[in-house]
């Protein structure tokens, strides 16, 4: 199991669940955050002092997903999220080692073995096959 997390801008939200929808996905966390990367901040003045800030507001997915869905769900996040300009986001996977459900006290220890990844080429033309439709 792995959990997937994305940064993105808040305007992508609703194509973000539509593409995870059609993937079978429709349980995530799903946060408010600021963050700053490449994309310029912007300056503003309150009570006559100028104040710069480079964080900018964006929505951050958590989504935990089977090992053989991390490729689709993360193709899925990267076609519907892009705008194609500077602050689009990121992706991240991190492999979920051990987790336990509160109310239960039940143990969601899952263990798989890792795929090797697509060569790049053709990862490309799976993806723009199968979500060119998502926009």
């Amino acid at each position: 199991m792995n959990l997937v997390t994305a940064v993105i801008r808040p305007q992508q939200l609703g194509a973000v669940q539509k593409a995870l929808k059609k993937c079978g996905i429709d349980q995530m966390t799903i946060s408010n955050v600021l963050g700053g990367g490449h994309e310029p901040g912007y300056g503003f003045i309150y009570r006559s002092t100028t104040i710069d800030n480079k964080l900018q507001a964006r929505i951050k997915l958590e989504i935990a997903v089977d090992d053989n869905d991390v490729e689709n769900i993360v193709d899925a996040i990267q076609l519907s999220a892009k705008t194609g300009k500077v602050g689009d986001g990121l992706i991240w996977v991190l492999p979920i080692a051990h987790a336990v459900r509160i109310r239960t006290g039940e143990d969601l220890t899952w263990q798989a073995a890792p795929r090797p990844a697509a060569p790049a080429s053709t990862r490309a033309s799976r993806l723009h096959d199968r979500f060119a439709t998502v926009h």
